[in-house]
Formats: structure tokens, sequence, C-alpha cells
């Protein structure tokens, strides 16, 4: 009798294979750092106030990098329902974004008609928020991304103890056309590491992604987080290389004071593809949290990362062996070690009704189905108004570079964009973004072009919901 094992089944065993290995290195990180614990106060009760003099009311410590993708519930005192309809006109050159062909000069034109739901209902320990996004597409003439995006995220937060809490992540998507051309999107891809987020060549995409986070609060200043997070990326075109991705991160954090946090982090990276050939990442760092002062907040993170990759390469043969077979190359499987700094830093100011951001990002990446598993090296800048009592502009420009580990594929996007709202009355909002993208890609195929993408329309919805700056 013969079994048949489903595909997913496998792809997970075989993901699970790679982690467990790791695991060990993980735990020895904690029993490092948890004599720390012996030194500090017991642990308090739920709700106690921070004895930290000059901590101002509200504000739990700076920002923690490691930590910036973790599933977390809107904060939100009472539950909410919050339904929303909006109608964009969309303008633009290539909006198709096929690999293949000749730069797309040609302008087009479509409507997008949008829709949506946003609820939180809170428990006694539980907190769940779910969140819907779709949207119809119709581009003028005959086009294979005339269609239906879909996006659903819920997240869950549960107080499973009085210091040890669960939070729990689930993201489904089908899309036409690349997230990152969607004007309204969920929130978390603003700090999500691992789903695509600019994707301009894709047009087509499915996509499943899990995160599990256990943070447990041993005193008011020692804190332990350990996250596991798997997705699946799949694309419609032949050309672009679907993506499996497995992670595992643990770190330890201290508060120092109330301005400043500092920290160890480890995780363990399996990208895998639909393609011959995967990458196992290791990245242990430092990290550090600083507010400066009562505007201005300080994220840094550093370390290095051992990556192995296994794939395949194009090398040259002997001259004497090429004249005899005549072929000058062949293909060979490479597994090839690798080991790279890491560095993460974000800075970010506030103004009355103006906020700033600067991003940088140095690492391994798993790629965007074009560029495999790559050396990555990420700067993105924002800036946001909304002093006025109607409006909110928003500026962001960012570059983002990859090259393939092991190979001479690379690829660069430029994004620079300007988005606007303007409260109408209390149910309608004008919305819109304009927007440029440059994009280099050096493979089988060179491509270099240039995106231009406007929106205007209107949303419909009981409360203002923000643009997507990015």
């Amino acid at each position: 009798m013969t079994v048949t094992i489903p595909p997913s089944i496998l792809v997970g065993f075989r993901i699970m294979r790679a982690l467990c290995p790791k695991v060990f290195p993980m735990s020895c990180l904690l029993l490092l750092v948890w004599p720390l614990a012996a030194q500090q106060d017991p642990p308090e009760a739920a709700g106690t106030p921070s004895a930290d003099v000059g901590a101002p009311s509200g504000y739990s410590g700076p920002a923690v990098l490691s930590r910036g993708d973790q599933p977390v519930a809107n904060a939100v005192v009472a539950d909410t329902i919050q339904p929303f309809l909006n109608v964009n006109r969309v303008y633009g050159t290539g909006l198709s974004g096929v690999v293949t062909g000749a730069a797309p000069n040609a302008l087009q034109s479509g409507v997008d008609l949008g829709f949506g739901l946003r609820e939180t209902h809170r428990w006694k320990r539980i907190t769940l928020s779910v969140e819907y996004t779709g949207s119809y597409r119709d581009y003028t003439g005959p086009s294979a991304e005339n269609g239906l995006n879909q996006f659903l995220t819920a997240t869950a937060v549960s107080q499973l103890k009085r210091h040890l809490v669960l939070s729990i992540r689930q993201t489904g998507g089908i899309l036409k056309q690349d997230i990152g051309d969607l004007l309204i999107q969920p929130e978390f891809l603003e700090t999500s590491s691992t789903v695509p987020t600019n994707e301009p060549f894709s047009n087509g995409m499915k996509l499943i992604d899990s995160v599990a986070t256990l943070t447990y609060q041993k005193t008011r200043r020692l804190s332990f987080s350990g996250t596991i997070e798997g997705s699946l990326v799949r694309e419609d075109s032949t050309l672009i290389v679907g993506t499996n991705i497995g992670i595992v991160r643990a770190d330890v954090n201290y508060r120092l004071s109330s301005r400043a946090t500092i920290g160890l982090a480890y995780s363990f990276n399996h990208f895998s593809y639909t393609t011959f050939g995967s990458t196992d990442v290791e990245n242990a760092g430092v990290e550090y949290s600083w507010r400066a002062t009562k505007s201005v907040d300080l994220a840094l993170e550093g370390g290095m990362a051992h990556s192995n990759t296994l794939g395949l390469v194009v090398v040259p043969i002997d001259p004497v062996l090429a004249a005899l077979l005549g072929e000058t190359t062949v293909i060979q499987v490479s597994d090839r070690a690798i080991n790279t700094p890491t560095m993460n830093a974000r800075v970010t100011k506030r103004w009355h009704g103006v906020s700033a951001d600067l991003d940088y990002l140095r690492g391994i990446s798993p790629g965007n189905g074009l560029v495999l598993a790559s050396r990555q090296v990420a700067l993105t800048a924002g800036l946001q108004y909304s002093g006025a009592k109607h409006w909110t502009v928003s500026i962001d420009a960012g570059r983002n570079t990859m090259a393939e580990l092991g190979a001479t594929t690379s690829y660069t996007g430029n994004t620079i964009g300007v988005s606007f709202s303007r409260l109408i009355r209390p149910s309608v909002q004008a919305v819109g973004r304009f927007g440029v993208l440059p994009v280099d890609y050096n493979g089988p195929q060179a491509l270099n072009r240039t995106y231009y993408r406007a929106q205007i329309g209107l949303i419909f919805t009981p409360s203002q919901i923000p643009v997507a700056l990015r």
C-alpha cells in the first residue's frame, strides 16, 4: 500500500528538522543571563506602577528592535468594530508588474474598490483583534491583474499568568498585485520582516504567515521572550521562486532605567525555495534602546550572522575538457558558509504634530523571489505631519539592495512617495498617494525600470484610518 504525504507536512518536517539542532544554543543564551534575575527586585503584582523616577506616564521604556515584529493586539479600552469602504482611481506605468518584456512606459488607469473590517474584542484574559482588507481592481483594457486582493490578519494576546503573556498572529493573503502597491494595508507590515511588502514584479501572490511569542516578565526590569514563526509565499509567475521560511528567536532584555534598555538576542532562520536550494542563518547580537530626550528615541542592534547556503552555481571547466566536451561551463552543487556583520538601527523624532523616523538595516534576507538568500542593506526615512485639524501628510523614501549569497544576481529597489489624507466630515476621508519606484534587477534577465503610481479616492468609515506610508 502506498501512502502519500501532503507537501505541506513535508515542508513543516524539513523546517523542524533544521530547527531542532539550534534549540541548544538558544537555551544556553537564556541560561547565561538568568542569574541576573537573582539581582533584581522580587516580582510585583500586575498593575503595580514603576518606581523609576522621571518615567513618563504610560511610558514602558524605549522600543526593542528584536521585538518589533511580535504580534500585539490593538490597545483599546473597550470592544470596537470598524467597517470601511474606499473608492480609488489608480494611474501609473507598469501596473501589471510583469518580469518579461520591454519597460512598461504606457500609462494605465483603473478603478479600485476597497472594503474591510477591523474588530477587537476583549475578554478577561484574552484580547482578539481581526482585520480583513479586500480590494477589487479593474484596469482599462484586458489585464491579467484585474481581480480581487484579500488580506486577513487575526491577533490574539492571552495573559496566561501574572507575568506570562502568549501572543499569536495568523496572516493570510491572496493578491493580484504586490502588497506595497495597496493604499490601505495591515499595520503590522510596518515591522514584519518575513512577509514581502514591496514586490514590483509580482502579478499574483499567495502567502500565509504564523507567529507565536511567549514573553515572561521576571521582574519590573528583566524580561525574556521567545518567538516561533513560519511563512509560505507563492507567486503566480513561474519566473519568481516561492519561499518557505522558519524562524526561532529568543531574547532577554534588562531595563537599566526608565530611558534605557539593554539586551541579548539570538535567532535561527531557515529559508528554502520551490527550486533547489536552502539557507540556514544563525544571528546573535547585542541591542540597546535609549530615549535620548522626551522627543527622540534611539534603538540599536548589532551582531554577527553565520549562514550556510546550499545551491547550484555555474562554474567554468578546464579548457582541455571544454574542447573535448564542447561545453565551457557546468552546473554543480555549492555549499558555502559566510560570516556577515549585522546591524539594525532606528531613530525617531517627534515635534508638535510632526514625527520623523530613520531606519537602517544590514543583514541576511530570504530574498524576494527573483534573488534568493541575500546580503541586504536597506535605508528608509519617513516624515509625517498631522498638526492641522483635518490634514495628515506623509513623505517617505527608501533604498533596498540585495546581493544573492554565492551568486552574482542582485536587486536594487528605490521608493519615493507622498501620501495625504483629508478629513472631509466625520465619516468621509479623502486620501491619495503618489510614488516613484526605480528598480534595477541583475539576473538571467537584466531589468532596469522606473514605475510611477498614483491613487486618489475616498474612504467611508465611522472613524479615521491612516494611509499606508510604505
